[in-house]
């Protein structure tokens, strides 16, 4: 994932991943661009990835991590 601008496709591939180590227990908190999310933070990751699976079937998926964190 570039770091400077990642799409939403890198962001959602990010977010999969995040969820996966967090319910598998292999991590205690994932980071995704500047925010740290940890197992409470599940629901907002789901959301996310709902959000972020409608962009990248919707257009190119040219989306900044402030567009899906709100910053």
């Amino acid at each position: 994932m570039s770091e400077a601008d990642p799409t939403a496709a890198e962001l959602l591939t990010a977010v999969n991943a995040a969820i996966l180590a967090l319910v598998s227990g292999t991590v205690l908190s994932q980071t995704i661009g500047n925010r740290t999310y940890t197992k409470n933070d599940l629901d907002s990751l789901r959301q996310m990835r709902t959000e972020l699976r409608r962009e990248t079937t919707s257009r190119s998926g040219s989306m900044r991590v402030a567009d899906v964190t709100g910053t």
